[in-house]
């Protein structure tokens, strides 16, 4: 029975001695990626996802709210108009720039004196002045 066990010892012994100097001379060589799964799994399942979560969400009516009992608009408006009260405007004389080259109360002048001596009269009998009026 002694020799059983130590020949049982000595193949296991044996045994893996061989298998760590068979493992010893493997080098880990890096594997080739090979593209097995010719689509992007992660887009797919955002885009599942997605599809998912936009069937079930329905928007609500929400229900008026008056927060601000003030019309905002019309607040603005009157401390923008104060402002601008405020402000004291400081206006530069311009330069006179004679863009008239005649004087328009003598020519005013002239005309009234024409009108007077020639008042204007309608020519029109009396079918066409019922029309006129």
């Amino acid at each position: 029975m002694k020799t059983t066990i130590k020949l049982i010892t000595a193949t296991i012994f044996a045994t893996m001695f061989i298998s760590i100097s068979s493992m010893a001379h493997i080098e880990n060589s890096e594997e080739g990626f090979i593209d097995d799964i010719p689509f992007n799994t992660h887009d797919i399942a955002m885009e599942a996802s997605l599809e998912r979560s936009r069937a079930n969400f329905t928007f609500e009516e929400e229900t008026y709210i008056d927060d601000i009992p003030f019309n905002t608009e019309v607040i603005a408006s009157d401390i923008c108009c104060d402002r601008e009260l405020r402000k004291t405007y400081v206006l530069e004389d311009e330069s006179y720039i004679d863009d008239i080259p005649f004087d328009t109360a003598e020519i005013a002048g002239q005309l009234l004196i024409e009108e007077e001596a020639s008042p204007m009269t309608l020519n029109c009998n009396e079918k066409n002045s019922e029309d006129i009026l």
